[in-house]
């Protein structure tokens, strides 16, 4: 199967066309070889200037009309070999096209009507020019490779667009979800649209924990919004983030998002973010709140956009964990940024409810870089943690809790930062080591395999730190450090994009 992929353009019909080329109807459903495919009894000649008996070169495939009841094709050989400029015409509603494991093909798709239609890729898919679908309930199941030359329209509702784990999907225009609620777009494997995101609805864009997206557009909402992007994943935005609607973003724990552009919102619509993982700006992302400057003065996304354009910003914490070891427990913390910090109080609990503060750290009151904090508990060594940072004025935030398990043996590692380019220098702390064991690290891809490997040598027993230069090769995706010893391993999680 071959892993170039082909440009498209996509033309939409709505009445009966008389085709140029030489159409043909498929007689079976399973076409499972190159001689399966130039077998006449299993094509029905139908117009035009019939130099074959099976379509190639720039004939047409005409399928599910009013004679023919076949709701259902089937490709599991590389079409290719015979043409790359086939046209593939869908007449009625409900059907089917699957590309097997073993198949490829590339298509101009022409619609007739409202069609309702599904897509199955296993193998490879390249759909050429551009498409918009007009019915709704058109679904794509993308296990293999899925590349559309331009735009990809959806303009009704209740569409399902899926690339699953290991899938590849590239759109090489605009990804367009018009006049379509309750479509959902997921990816839970490697989703790269050239050009922009277009939610007229109520759509839901999905990034999965092991997959990642790329929008090298711009991300924009009309006609009301309401729509939600959820992120376990990586997802990239390398342009503007347009919001005129109440919008839901959800970034899991596990998720990255990055916008590089600016941000724009309405002044009387307020998103509604939840932020549990990372979220990040370029370096001159701007947020502006459109409508007349009234309305901006009490609009409930001020404060949204206050964080981006960094005024008046609160302490931003990036990291808080703590590392159990022999009579101790040690607490780190990392800050982005501190505006007005005083000091953190450094609260414990043996029960995540009554909580007691041993002991203060002094804050770096006003400070723009980030700023990294320790602190070790070799008296109480109680199981819960957690920070209360206070301003010099005498408001309070809480970070936490989390919970530190004391167990004299156990290695535990971290590494930083975890959002990384190719390329990137990562620094690795490992603890609880014993004297003289040697340290294997794998670096380990979402789909299992082995990246690099690593061997590390300790000498004293504690604390080790080392560094990691990531190579250049990585593609964009979820990564594995896995670091064992004789006996034990821990795993941590990053992100490459």
């Amino acid at each position: 199967m071959r892993s170039a992929y082909l440009l498209f353009i996509f033309t939409i019909y709505c009445t009966q066309q008389s085709f140029a080329q030489t159409t043909f109807t498929p007689n079976q459903e399973e076409y499972l070889s190159l001689e399966d495919w130039k077998n006449e009894e299993n094509w029905t000649y139908v117009e035009g200037d019939k130099n074959n008996n099976w379509p190639s070169d720039k004939d047409v495939i005409l399928v599910n009309n009013t004679k023919l009841k076949l709701e259902y094709l089937k490709i599991d050989f590389d079409l290719d070999e015979i043409s790359s400029q086939l046209t593939y015409a869908l007449i009625r509603q409900n059907f089917r096209l699957e590309i097997g494991k073993n198949g490829s093909a590339s298509f101009k798709i022409v619609l007739q009507g409202n069609v309702t239609t599904g897509f199955d890729v296993d193998g490879e898919l390249n759909i050429k020019e551009g498409v918009a679908f007009d019915g709704s309930l058109i679904k794509f199941n993308v296990n293999g490779t899925l590349n559309v030359e331009n735009d990809l329209t959806f303009n009704n509702a209740n569409n399902q667009f899926v690339v699953n784990e290991g899938g590849v999907s590239k759109i090489g225009g605009d990804l367009n979800s018009l006049n379509g609620g309750n479509s959902t777009y997921y990816s839970d494997g490697e989703l790269v649209i050239d050009g922009d995101f277009r939610n007229e609805g109520k759509a839901i864009l999905e990034i999965g924990e092991h997959g990642n997206g790329r929008i090298k557009g711009n991300v924009t909402s009309d006609n009301g919004g309401g729509g939600t992007i959820n992120v376990y994943g990586i997802l990239l935005i390398e342009q503007s983030v347009d919001f005129f609607g109440k919008e839901t973003i959800y970034v899991d724990e596990t998720g990255c998002l990055i916008i590089s552009g600016n941000v724009f919102l309405t002044c009387n619509k307020n998103i509604n973010p939840t932020i549990n993982g990372k979220l990040q700006f370029g370096p001159d992302t701007k947020c502006t709140i459109s409508d007349d400057s009234k309305c901006r003065e009490n609009s409930p996304n001020n404060q949204i956009c206050k964080l981006i354009n960094e005024e008046d910003l609160p302490v931003e914490l990036t990291q808080f964990y703590g590392v159990a070891s022999s009579g101790r427990n040690t607490l780190y913390w990392e800050t982005a940024t501190e505006i007005n910090n005083k000091h953190f109080e450094i609260q414990n609990s043996v029960n995540n409810d009554l909580w007691v503060t041993i002991d203060t750290v002094k804050g770096a009151g006003n400070i723009s870089t980030p700023t990294s904090y320790s602190y070790v508990d070799s008296i109480s060594l109680l199981p819960y943690y957690r920070l209360k940072q206070v301003d010099f004025d005498g408001n309070s935030t809480i970070y936490g809790p989390i919970n530190i398990s004391n167990n004299s043996g156990q290695i535990s590692a971290r590494m930083y930062p975890n959002v990384v380019t190719k390329g990137t220098n990562i620094k690795i702390e490992i603890f609880g080591v014993k004297t003289n064991q040697t340290v294997k690290a794998f670096i380990i891809s979402s789909s299992g395999k082995i990246m690099d490997e690593i061997i590390l040598t300790v000498d004293l027993e504690g604390d080790f730190i080392t560094s990691y230069t990531l190579p250049q090769s990585p593609p964009v995706g979820i990564y594995v450090f896995r670091v064992i010893t004789v006996d034990e391993a821990v795993d941590m999680k990053f992100y490459v994009y």
